[in-house]
């Protein structure tokens, strides 16, 4: 007997998928790692506790304009070129973040980050 599959199942984890998961991943742990710092990053760059709110909610909110700005526009598109871009905004945005002296700098990272959050996902699952 035997067993016939449909061509275009995936047969298993492949190296692209487990790449494409990864790049997910690190960009989650980035977005969440500020959680547990709040209290210490408060101290030691002496902001406003509503300056806590503003950099939480910026990753947040940037993120979902990005899924909803990018992910329309990559049907019909490659999305390798897309998702490249979007890890090096991955990669710019904490260290702009760690640079970062007031308030309003650190929120613009953490919604570049956000941004890149927004871009990485709809464009992995594109590419998958």
């Amino acid at each position: 007997m035997t067993r016939t599959t449909d061509p275009e199942a995936p047969a298993g984890w492949s190296a692209t998928f487990v790449l494409l998961a990864a790049a997910v991943f690190v960009e989650a742990v980035g977005i969440g790692v500020l959680f547990p710092l709040l209290a210490r990053i408060q101290a030691d760059r002496h902001l406003p506790t509503y300056g806590l709110g503003l950099m939480s909610g910026a990753s947040f909110f940037a993120s979902l304009a990005g899924q909803l700005g990018v992910a329309r526009h990559l049907d019909g598109r490659r999305a390798r070129p897309v998702l490249i871009g979007a890890m090096v905004l991955a990669c710019v945005a904490p260290l702009w973040f760690a640079l970062a002296g007031n308030l309003w700098s650190l929120t613009a990272a953490r919604a570049l980050g956000g941004i890149a959050y927004g871009i990485v996902v709809p464009a992995a699952l594109r590419a998958a």
